[in-house]
């Protein structure tokens, strides 16, 4: 269940989201790069190196009223990883080979949430909110001026 959170309290809880230490900041991303490549077998974790990547800003999406009357606000951070010559060999060997555990898709298929309309196939398959990732949307990003890291600047961990 999500935290429901008073309205006089919502700057609070944007400080509580940029400062919480129990969620995954843009520090150090390798948890969960770890958990969604490597430990599904995707990957393996000694062919890959080290994660560089560049925050590109935040997304926040509009306060909207829900069922049962609740509001919701989405935020996420955005970044780009950038992938060394052997990390994207290795991505491009993965588009090649058809798994139920990831999917590569372009930019018209996340616009279009997976809907493959030429073939009548009207199931959504793409997350409502994946768009927000897309280089053509960057400009709908805010960019934090507080935040310790510069746009585009290269942050690099070690996994």
């Amino acid at each position: 269940m999500q935290p429901l959170v008073k309205n006089k309290n919502l700057r609070g809880f944007v400080k509580r989201f940029d400062n919480a230490l129990d969620r995954e900041n843009i520090d150090n991303l390798s948890r969960e790069f770890i958990e969604e490549i490597f430990n599904t077998d995707i990957l393996e974790r000694e062919d890959f190196g080290d994660l560089a990547y560049s925050y590109c800003g935040r997304h926040m999406s509009n306060i909207e009223k829900k069922a049962f009357g609740l509001y919701e606000l989405l935020l996420a951070d955005i970044i780009e990883i950038d992938l060394a010559h052997n990390q994207k060999e290795l991505f491009k060997r993965l588009m090649v080979v058809d798994s139920k555990k990831y999917r590569f898709a372009t930019s018209e298929e996340i616009n279009n949430f997976g809907i493959d309309y030429a073939s009548q196939n009207l199931t959504d398959t793409i997350a409502n909110h994946t768009p927000k990732i897309l280089n053509e949307n960057n400009d709908q990003l805010f960019k934090k001026i507080k935040y310790k890291y510069k746009y585009n600047s290269i942050i690099t961990i070690s996994l």
